[in-house]
């Protein structure tokens, strides 16, 4: 979704450890060469075509590198720490109240208007966080849990009534990925095309 001024991305972090885990959830680590293999046997639960399940592959791509605890961005006051530090300790700050929901204005808030978007989908509407808080809560589990993010993710395109019959019987992924780019990615025209790239890639190589 929408990235803000001063975002900063640690392109060596990008390639290393994926789906961090807290000390309050059980999260599987996933090495960053297995990610997108764990993600897409994931989706295919979910019976979605090869096609969407590259174009919800490109999208995760284009916006956290496959990091379940990506945020986009942080406080001035925590620019001397590295992202990966940053990510767990948010993570984990978050997690501490997810039981009785008292992190939940904290999560939203803090998201939306200090961070450029959480998660595999870098969200960072405020009302799509609250859904996400509130559903990770029902769920059980940290809000870095990459099984509870794709199920999220899956739910919320299948919803989208206009966009699901678009892209579920489109036989090209590049045309899914745009689609899925051009809804979820701030950046319109230009993150689609992205996404798009990254989804025909994905489709060649795992389909």
């Amino acid at each position: 979704m929408r990235k803000i001024a001063g975002l900063i991305v640690v392109v060596a972090l990008l390639f290393t450890t994926v789906f961090s885990i807290t000390a309050e959830a059980t999260v599987t680590k996933h090495k960053s060469k297995d990610a997108e293999k764990f993600l897409w046997e994931e989706l295919q639960k979910y019976d979605l075509s090869d096609q969407v399940r590259a174009g919800i592959l490109g999208y995760y791509y284009r916006e956290s590198q496959l990091k379940s605890d990506a945020i986009a961005g942080w406080p001035k006051r925590n620019k001397a720490k590295g992202v990966k530090d940053i990510c767990a300790e948010f993570t984990k700050k978050i997690d501490k109240g997810l039981e009785n929901g008292s992190t939940k204005k904290t999560f939203v808030k803090t998201v939306s208007v200090h961070y450029g978007g959480y998660g595999l989908g870098q969200w960072s509407e405020a009302r799509y966080l609250s859904k996400y808080y509130d559903f990770v809560r029902e769920r059980g589990g940290s809000i870095a849990d990459a099984e509870l993010q794709v199920e999220f993710t899956v739910k919320g395109i299948k919803a989208n009534k206009k966009l699901w019959k678009q892209i579920k019987n489109e036989k090209d992924p590049y045309i899914v990925g745009k689609l899925i780019g051009f809804l979820y990615d701030g950046t319109k025209g230009i993150g689609a095309e992205t996404i798009a790239s990254y989804a025909k890639d994905y489709y060649k190589r795992l389909a």
